[in-house]
């Protein structure tokens, strides 16, 4: 384990970097000593700011680091009260995936993660906590942004033809069939490890579509749904990329949703050449310029009109 927390020290603040996720560790209320600053009513400890500069010590940011650490949980309380203002809700799966890749990253398992966290200090709950509102933040951004920005197809050929880039691209199409391991909402653990179980038989068993298929479609608590052909461009990042690591004719790995434990079987893969694969991967990048342009000034006027206590 002495590894691995050395790993964290020299990688976490890359890992993090990568998957775009800025970390904040929130206390347990038993932890709360002191209040520092208050938020529009909500309260920022001591606990916190000394958490929250711990982790921006372990991950190399220079300078002040309390500092550093006050005026990021300051912004960060104003994200998670309007994502609460407009009703995002993160599920505990959706959490627990963005977790499991830091881990990956890292080349370590959630467990081990979660030990080398806490061997520096940081409760892991407590990064697991901030990852919930880091990912509803990006959901009200998202949703505030594509609603006060209409971009037109003749928007992102242009920026194709601009930058001398061809209006098509290759780029790879799957035939894929979803497969969920069902787990119910208020499961309890044995029935958890069971749906762990069968994903793993599955896996371990499917060598085909063919024959997979048929397996999986027979065994118990198992739904099997087409998910047809789609442009890599059209999956949802998290699953493409299982499905690009996945062999054709095997499952991807698996991931636990609101429904249970997802995997995609992939039946078949072929290049193809399509204008929409260019379009969409400009769009993402106009997206990704312009939104993060937008969320700082989101971010900005909620501070504005914010009544912020430092005690």
């Amino acid at each position: 384990m002495a590894r691995a927390t050395g790993m964290v020290r020299t990688i976490l603040a890359g890992a993090v970097a990568l998957i775009g996720i800025a970390l904040l560790l929130t206390e347990p209320a038993a932890a709360a000593t002191r209040i520092e600053v208050v938020v529009n009513d909500q309260a920022i400890t001591n606990y916190a700011i000394d958490q929250r500069a711990r982790l921006l010590k372990l991950t190399g940011t220079p300078g002040n680091v309390r500092s550093q650490a006050v005026e990021q949980l300051i912004d960060e309380a104003l994200q998670s009260q309007e994502a609460k203002r407009a009703n995002v809700k993160i599920s505990d799966s959706q959490v627990d995936n963005a977790f499991a890749e830091i881990a990956k990253r890292l080349k370590l398992s959630p467990g081990n993660f979660s030990k080398a966290l806490s061997q520096n200090g940081v409760n892991p709950q407590t990064l697991k906590d901030r990852l919930r509102v880091q990912i509803a933040w990006g959901q009200v951004v998202s949703t505030r942004f594509r609603s006060s920005r209409s971009i037109t197809e003749q928007d992102m050929i242009a920026q194709l033809r601009g930058k001398g880039s061809d209006v098509s691209k290759d780029t790879d199409e799957y035939l894929l069939q979803r497969i969920v391991v069902v787990i119910p909402k208020s499961g309890s653990r044995s029935q958890v490890s069971t749906a762990e179980g069968t994903a793993r038989q599955l896996r371990n068993r499917f060598t085909s579509c063919e024959s997979g298929l048929q397996l999986a479609a027979q065994a118990n608590g198992v739904v099997v749904k087409s998910a047809g052909r789609r442009l890599a461009s059209e999956i949802p990042e998290d699953a493409r990329k299982r499905i690009e690591e996945t062999q054709v004719g095997h499952l991807s790995a698996p991931a636990r949703t609101d429904e249970g434990i997802e995997m995609y079987a992939v039946c078949e893969k072929d290049t193809v050449r399509s204008t929409e694969a260019a379009i969409q991967e400009v769009q993402s990048e106009i997206v990704s310029e312009e939104g993060q342009i937008f969320s700082r000034q989101y971010l900005r006027n909620l501070r504005k009109d914010a009544v912020i206590e430092r005690r």
